[in-house]
C-alpha cells in the first residue's frame, strides 16, 4: 500500500506499458489519458476509492484483464468491459449505493466536470457546443492522419456519373461535321530546287617566255658562299617576372534568404481556444460505443444492470450495471450489449 491519491496524466506516454498494478492505495478517479495505452494488456486497480470509471476504458483489443475489486463506491462499468475478463466482488455495496435500487443516477456518480448535457432515447437535438467540437476534432483528426481521409465518393467521377457530362463536348453534338466528309488542305505546288550559279574557271597568270628565263642572274659561286658570316640566333629581350598583384578582395558572402515555409496545404490553421478546450480536443471525453463518434460535453447514458446479463452466475457479490455511452439518441436506441 502505498497511499497513491491519483495517477499521474502523464503516464500515457508509456506506449510500451503492458501491466499497471495500483491495488491497496487511495485511488478516486483513473486518467481518462490512460486510456490511450494501446499496449496495455492487465490492469488491476482492487481495494481503492474509485466512484467512476472512464467512458473508453476497454475500448482497446489489448486490454483484457480489469480487476477493480472492493471499490465499494464504483457501480457503472463502461459497457466495453462486458466482453472482458473483470473483477468486481465487493463493488456497489456500501450503503449509500444500496438504497433505491439500481439506477442510472448512482452508476453515474462523479461524472466528469466536462460533461454538461446528458440526453435521453426522446431527444434527438445535440447542443452546438458539441457538434462544434465534434467538427474541429474531425478535421484536425484527418488533417494529422490523411490516409485516414475516406474517400470520394463515386457520384463525383464523371465517368461514374453520365449527368455530370458536360453538354460543350464537340464529339458528342450532332451538328458538327463527320471526320470522313472533310477535305484535306491544299498544298502548293513544289518548285524545283535551284542550283547555285557556277564560277568561271580561276585565270591562271601566263608563262614567262623563254627569253626571260634566260636573262636570270646566275648563281654564286660556292666560294662566295662559305664567305657570308654565321647567322647568330636571334636575341630575345630579357623576360621581366610578373607584377605580383595583391589578392581581389571579394566581398562577403551572405547566407541564402531562403523564402518562409508554408504549413503544408493539408493543416488547417492553429486554433485559438481555452487550453481546457484544447486538452478536450486532444483527449476527448470519450468515444460513442455505438458508432465511435468523439464525445466531448453531451453523452446518451444507457443502463444495464449484471443481474440482467449472461455473467449474473459469474459475478454474485456484486451490485454493479453496465453504461452504454452513445452520441445521439439514435445510437442510444440501436446500441445492443449482447452484439
Amino acid at each position: 500500500m502505498n497511499q497513491l491519491t491519483f495517477l499521474p496524466e502523464r503516464l500515457h506516454r508509456c506506449v510500451s506499458l503492458q501491466n499497471l498494478t495500483a491495488d491497496h492505495n487511495l485511488l478516486t478517479r483513473f486518467p481518462r489519458q490512460l486510456c490511450w495505452l494501446q499496449r496495455l494488456n492487465h490492469l488491476s486497480m482492487a481495494a481503492n476509492r474509485l466512484t467512476f470509471l472512464p467512458l473508453d476504458l476497454g475500448r482497446s483489443r489489448e486490454l483484457q484483464f480489469v480487476f477493480v475489486d472492493n471499490n465499494v463506491d464504483l457501480k457503472g462499468f463502461p459497457s466495453y468491459l462486458y466482453n472482458k475478463v473483470i473483477g468486481c466482488s465487493g463493488c456497489g455495496v456500501s450503503a449509500q449505493m444500496s438504497r433505491g435500487g439500481e439506477t442510472l443516477s448512482q452508476a453515474l456518480v462523479d461524472l466528469p466536470a466536462e460533461v454538461k448535457v446528458m440526453g435521453s432515447e426522446t431527444e434527438n437535438v445535440v447542443p452546438l457546443e458539441e457538434l462544434a467540437l465534434r467538427a474541429l476534432h474531425r478535421i484536425y483528426h484527418h488533417a494529422s492522419n490523411p490516409a485516414s481521409t475516406p474517400a470520394s465518393t463515386p457520384a463525383s467521377n464523371p465517368a461514374s456519373n453520365p449527368a455530370s457530362t458536360p453538354a460543350s463536348i464537340p464529339a458528342s453534338t450532332p451538328a458538327s461535321t463527320p471526320a470522313s466528309t472533310q477535305l484535306p488542305p491544299q498544298l502548293p505546288p513544289q518548285l524545283p530546287p535551284q542550283l547555285p550559279p557556277q564560277l568561271p574557271p580561276p585565270q591562271l597568270p601566263p608563262q614567262l617566255p623563254p627569253q626571260l628565263l634566260t636573262q636570270l642572274p646566275p648563281q654564286l659561286p660556292p666560294q662566295l658562299l662559305t664567305q657570308l658570316p654565321p647567322q647568330l640566333p636571334p636575341q630575345l629581350p630579357p623576360q621581366l617576372p610578373p607584377p605580383q598583384l595583391p589578392p581581389p578582395q571579394l566581398p562577403p558572402q551572405l547566407p541564402p534568404q531562403l523564402p518562409p515555409q508554408l504549413p503544408p496545404p493539408h493543416l488547417p490553421p492553429p486554433l485559438c481556444l481555452p487550453q481546457s478546450l484544447l486538452q478536450l480536443l486532444h483527449f476527448p471525453l470519450g468515444h460513442c460505443h455505438r458508432c465511435s463518434q468523439a464525445m466531448f460535453t453531451t453523452i446518451f447514458p444507457k443502463l444495464f444492470p449484471l443481474r440482467d446479463t449472461a455473467l449474473a452466475k459469474v459475478h454474485r457479490r456484486t451490485a454493479v450495471s453496465f453504461v452504454a455511452y452513445c452520441c445521439s439518441s439514435h445510437c442510444l436506441r440501436t446500441f445492443d450489449l449482447q452484439g
